[in-house]
């Protein structure tokens, strides 16, 4: 029986995510916003035309283990927790009984559209502890599961141990995460507003991409990618509850 471990909070979204209007932004900052919201808008599309109906949205935070993180190699922390990612994504989609996350066909369609950024800044730009963002996209199929602590707790109970092989050092799975917190972006019904808090979310995310130093702005460094590559889904759900593939496109 796994232990209860209380690691994940989940809130109501607040409007304090989003960075100071006037905050100057780099060019590939921008250009990274527009990268991301698009890469969410062509998922929802590609549910809602296959009539799937449309995607939540996350975001959730993940701090890791101080004493961990701070025994590792300042250049290997960013490898570790994308170590420790990859399990995490891993058992998101297992727990929710999509089997063979990383090879399937069948289920594609079902598995989460993230983007992730690990960062070491706070939202004053000021240094921190390296720790992880996800902008979360779920299958309405799963709505009412990623709404449930137990079912995040299950998430991050990892039970494994890895080697980390940057620093030939094992570690228990276990250990590596210190909290998860989880908050749902809205999509709103107005034209005008529609993808607003999901592109402040995403401006937030990015905020390491714009750095002012001595007064100047240039363009910061993050380690930011897409999982899967893809977002558009060539699976669906059928109305019987079992995947089949599309046809049609």
């Amino acid at each position: 029986m796994s232990k209860v471990i209380n690691k994940v909070i989940i809130e109501k979204f607040i409007r304090k995510i989003p960075i100071e209007s006037d905050h100057p932004k780099s060019e590939d900052h921008q250009s990274m916003n527009q990268q991301v919201l698009d890469y969410f808008k062509d998922y929802t599309s590609s549910l809602t035309d296959k009539g799937e109906g449309e995607p939540k949205f996350q975001y959730l935070t993940i701090t890791f283990n101080e004493k961990i993180l701070r025994s590792l190699k300042a250049h290997n922390r960013s490898a570790f927790i994308q170590r420790v990612y990859e399990q995490l994504w891993w058992r998101m989609h297992t727990k929710l009984n999509v089997k063979r996350p990383h090879t399937t066909k069948t289920h594609q369609h079902l598995l989460m559209r993230q983007y992730q950024v690990i960062e070491d800044v706070n939202r004053h730009g000021k240094k921190t502890l390296e720790h992880l963002h996800i902008i979360n996209g779920v299958h309405p199929k799963f709505h009412d599961k990623v709404n449930d602590k137990l079912f995040w707790e299950s998430v991050v109970n990892m039970p494994e141990e890895f080697i980390f092989e940057e620093e030939s050092r094992g570690f228990d799975y276990q250990d590596t995460v210190k909290e998860l917190h989880i908050v749902e972006i809205p999509v709103h019904l107005r034209p005008n507003e529609r993808w607003s808090d999901l592109a402040n979310t995403i401006d937030y995310t990015n905020k390491g991409l714009s750095t002012i130093n001595q007064g100047v702005l240039i363009t910061g460094e993050i380690f930011n990618c897409f999982s899967p590559h893809t977002p558009t889904t060539i699976t669906k759900e059928n109305t019987y509850g079992t995947e089949q593939r599309n046809r049609y496109g």
